[in-house]
């Protein structure tokens, strides 16, 4: 479970202790003090709670790329890539990322690069397949 999750149940909790804290028994009438600020706290606690349980799954770097937002920090197309599971290792060049079978399948390179560039290695993380250049093949003319 990871941590957002995790502080989210916490918020929930704090909220549900809180509401019930602000409970008055007047009566044959159970409910919160109006006035009380603890009550509009303890719906801040929850709404906060939510949000961080609601975790968004999918494709990290196909939603980075449909937000439009360009990428030109190389620690951040190495958190996306981290987040969608790929394993990296440093080489002389960069930073290698390596598909499911272990074979690098991109380069996110150690300084800042073009818009471009980061468009490229996000549409490398985004479908999985490699990014660099076909091998050349040379065709005997006759």
């Amino acid at each position: 479970m990871g941590k957002k999750r995790i502080f989210g149940i916490l918020f929930i909790t704090i909220s549900i202790l809180m509401a019930f804290s602000n409970l008055t028994i007047v009566g044959a009438v159970i409910g919160t003090n109006a006035s009380d600020s603890l009550g509009w706290v303890a719906i801040a606690f929850f709404v906060v709670g939510l949000a961080l349980m609601i975790e968004r799954e999918g494709n990290f770097a196909l939603n980075v790329m449909e937000s439009g937002r360009s990428i030109t920090k190389p620690r951040e197309v190495r958190r996306i890539a981290t987040k969608m599971g790929y394993d990296m290792r440093e080489a002389k060049e960069g930073t290698k990322v390596l598909d499911y079978e272990g074979k690098p399948f991109t380069v996110i390179p150690k300084h800042d690069f073009s818009p471009y560039t980061g468009k490229g290695i996000l549409e490398s993380l985004a479908i999985g397949m490699s990014s660099f250049r076909p091998e050349a093949r040379y065709f005997p003319i006759k």
